[in-house]
Parts: C-alpha cells; structure tokens; sequence
C-alpha cells in the first residue's frame, strides 16, 4: 500500500499582547557567576564573587549581581543553582527577561505539540491601537499555561523563548499566518517511519509524532468498512462487482476518502489512498472472480492441456488461498459462452470457438 498522505489547513487564533519574555543570550557576566557557583558546590555566596571578580569592591556589588540572576531564574535568592541555572551552563547562554509588544500566533490544531506558534515584536503604539478596535480580554487559561514555559518558535530562527508573564492582552480581529500540516504516514508500520511537516507561512519539521501506527489510521480512514479488513492477508475483502476490470486482475484497488475524522487528530481534506491488495469476500465471491479471470484469458485456441493449466494457475493465485475453486471443464465452459450469447456477440462466438474448435480436432482427450 502506499504512503497516506493527511493534509488540512491548520486554523490559527492571532492576538497582540504586552509580555515579559526571555531571549538566549550570550552574556559573559552572568555566565561566570554560574560557572562560579557550578565550582563551588552549586552555591555562590557576594563573597565568593568580590573575591573572583572584584576585589576591593563592597560586598553588596556581589548580592546585587546574585540578585539579577535570581530575577532571570537562573539561581535561587540564596545563590543557589536553579535548573535553569544548571543548563544555561551548558548551553552558554542565558535567558535574558525583556518587555515589549508583540504580535502572537496560537493553534489548538491536536497534531500540533505546542500551541504557541510563532511571536513577532511590533511597536508598542501598534499594541495601543488596537484598543481602538478591541478591548482587553483576560489571558486564558491555555495561554496562561504557557507561562514559565521555554518554547521552540515555528520560524526561519528557529527561535527558542521563555514566556515570563502574559501582562495585557487582545484579540486580533484577522488571522494573517495561512499554514498547512502534513500527515504521512508510512505503510513501514513503526511510528518513526512517519513524518509531520507545517508548510505555508511557516515552516517545520515536527519530531513529536502521534503514537499511530499504519494500520490504526487506516481503518479509523475505514471507519465502518474496518471490518472488512483482512488483517492475516493484509488485504480488503471484496465484491467483484464493486471494483474494475484493472482491479480484478491486479488484486489492488484504489480508494476515496471524503473529509475523513481520524480517530482523535480531527479531520483532513479528501484524499485517495492508492495499491491497497483485496481479496474475495467469501467463497462464492472467489468462484465469481476465478470464472472471470478465466474468461478473460480465453482468447486463443486452447487445447485442452493449455486449458486446464490456466485453470490451475487461477486456482493456485494466492488471492484465492482458502478458498474451494470450482471452475468448469472445457466443454461446459464452450457451452456457458453459447448460452450467454443470446443477442449473437462476436465476442462470446468467438470464445466459444477457441475452446470448441481443439475439443472437436481432439475428441479422445474428452471427458
């Protein structure tokens, strides 16, 4: 089966608010109070840092430069390491708090593992203006939720932000960020196989991927016909009358989804998943789908040998492992093509001779 592709347009809630958030900086100063503190047992005490740095200095200087680092989180008030304090270490960097004015991008879109999508700083008079427009909402909880939160942007930076505090906050009246998400999912049934990507006015390769594997999207895209899913031959179990000549002698098929729900990711644009193996429903489907081969390759003379060969070739067809074939002799099947044709086709004239002629040339090998 191929690869299924999930597509649908991703729906995004824009607001401007007044925030306090961190950016990563490199900042030698701080970054030596840390390191400090890291040598000392994760502790750094004003002393400590007089000391190191500043000798002859007052000792205040040094609760001061604590106290900084305590506003950014990044040691305890007592100078002690936070976590915080522990990665900037390693990353060397620090998170350094900012205020501003900000243009903010939300999703609730469940394929989407954070809700923030992007921030945009724009002037502080924009932010005002458009309390001419909208008045001030409270923060929701969702948004509030994300206080405190180091978060990875969906932009070209690939920008990492730590949201302080959500201080005012507006509804925009337009959304203007126009995003897709794509859903592949991997007929290789392991869950890395798949892959999810935002395209449009963002970009992004998401790692964060559902916990579905192949066929759990595949029969939620089934839904009520999931049933019919022959999991042992991996294959849909079918009516000959349901599908196309190409089908029947491929034993595959094509198949159309209208704005299908997918289990709990919601719902995605129409889509056509193609090669998906069938097999008969039931044995007297199976008969049906063997005589019809049959016919099909009836035209040439056959002689018996080669007539009943190609009826054994139909029966051994994997498709038709677990059934009972029962196809006609050579004879009874000349007789079926005269039967049928009533209005004096060629066609089944025509079949009727490539069997009837080597019958009538050989009357011994009759049976």
């Amino acid at each position: 089966m191929d690869t299924i592709n999930l597509k649908r347009k991703v729906e995004v809630e824009k607001f401007r608010g007044i925030l306090d958030i961190g950016r990563l900086q490199k900042k030698d100063s701080y970054m030596a109070i840390l390191k400090l503190a890291d040598e000392n047992g994760g502790k750094v005490e004003a002393k400590d840092i007089i000391d190191k740095f500043f000798k002859d200095r007052p000792e205040n200087l040094g609760e001061r430069l604590i106290y900084r680092c305590f506003i950014y989180g990044l040691l305890t008030e007592d100078g002690r390491l936070t976590e915080e304090g522990k990665a900037a270490i390693e990353e060397n960097k620090v998170f350094l708090k900012e205020n501003g004015a900000y243009n903010i991008w939300t999703s609730k879109d469940p394929l989407i593992p954070q809700i923030l999508l992007n921030l945009k700083e724009i002037d502080v008079f924009k932010m005002k203006e458009g309390l001419k427009l909208k008045e001030l909402i409270d923060v929701p909880v969702w948004l509030k939720k994300l206080e405190n939160h180091k978060i990875n942007l969906f932009n070209k930076k690939n920008e990492v932000v730590k949201i302080y505090e959500f201080r005012e906050l507006i509804k925009e009246m337009k959304n203007d960020l126009n995003i897709n998400i794509h859903y592949l999912i991997s007929p290789l049934e392991n869950v890395e196989a798949n892959t999810l990507i935002i395209t449009g006015d963002l970009e992004k390769s998401i790692t964060n991927l559902p916990p579905y594997k192949y066929l759990d999207i595949w029969l939620s895209l089934l839904g009520s016909q999931s049933n019919r899913w022959d999991t042992v031959n991996k294959s849909f179990l079918s009516y000959l009358d349901e599908i196309d000549e190409n089908s029947r002698f491929k034993f595959k098929m094509s198949k159309s989804f209208k704005n299908p729900e997918i289990l709990d990711l919601g719902m995605f644009n129409d889509l056509t998943v193609n090669n998906i193996p069938i097999r008969p429903i039931n044995n007297e489907e199976a008969n049906k789908w063997a005589l019809w081969l049959l016919n099909q390759n009836i035209n040439r003379y056959l002689d018996i040998d080669t007539y009943e060969n190609l009826c054994m070739e139909i029966k051994n067809m994997k498709q038709f492992r677990d059934f009972y074939i029962d196809l006609p002799d050579q004879e009874k099947m000349a007789n079926n093509f005269l039967n049928i044709n009533n209005n004096k086709e060629v066609e089944f004239l025509e079949k009727y001779w490539f069997l009837k002629t080597p019958l009538d040339l050989n009357p011994d090998r009759i049976y």
